[in-house]
């Protein structure tokens, strides 16, 4: 990933850096300025960013119909790549898509410990109208292929290490 940022992510880094966090939403606009009181990120479509501000946020890409889908789908991914609470997609024009969260996976059950990542799970916002359900379905066509899913690879190879461990115990020498 590059390590440009956004429009305001050095504001925001820096206060992420500072302990300090967005109240709300935190917005990424594809489209330029928006009249949202929102802590907003401004970027440009044909670019990509560095996200890392966004760890651990509710964020929302704002987008409207100008902007090519897969300017869109790019900057989903790379938003979903740095793991934010939760991540949704809002055209001005009208539809809404809730995007997936943020899950707590476990590696190791003794000791216990894990990795939190994104889990994909596009589904139509309240109130769904016909064209956030589409674009609900195009994005779960788009998993896997233009949308990397990290979650589900992790979750194919960490099954057999934790069967394994639950089969064969662990080694108790290391704790005392």
């Amino acid at each position: 990933m590059s390590a440009r940022l956004p429009r305001n992510g050095d504001d925001l880094l820096q206060m992420r850096r500072e302990g300090w966090r967005p109240d709300g939403l935190a917005l990424v606009s594809l489209i330029g300025n928006l009249g949202f009181a929102n802590y907003s990120l401004y970027a440009d479509p044909a670019l990509q960013y560095d996200w890392r501000m966004l760890v651990d946020l509710d964020v929302e890409l704002v987008v409207d119909t100008s902007v090519p889908f897969g300017a869109v789908v790019r900057a989903l991914a790379d938003i979903a790549g740095v793991v934010p609470a939760a991540l949704s997609l809002y055209f001005v024009d009208g539809p809404r898509v809730d995007c997936g969260r943020s899950r707590y996976v476990l590696i190791s059950i003794n000791p216990s410990s894990g990795t939190t990542m994104f889990d994909w799970a596009p589904v139509s916002a309240l109130a769904a109208s016909p064209d956030s359900t589409r674009i609900a379905k195009r994005l779960w066509r788009e998993l896997g292929s233009a949308i990397p899913t990290p979650l589900d690879t992790a979750l194919s190879r960490l099954q057999p290490l934790l069967e394994k461990e639950l089969r064969d115990g662990t080694d108790d020498s290391r704790l005392h």
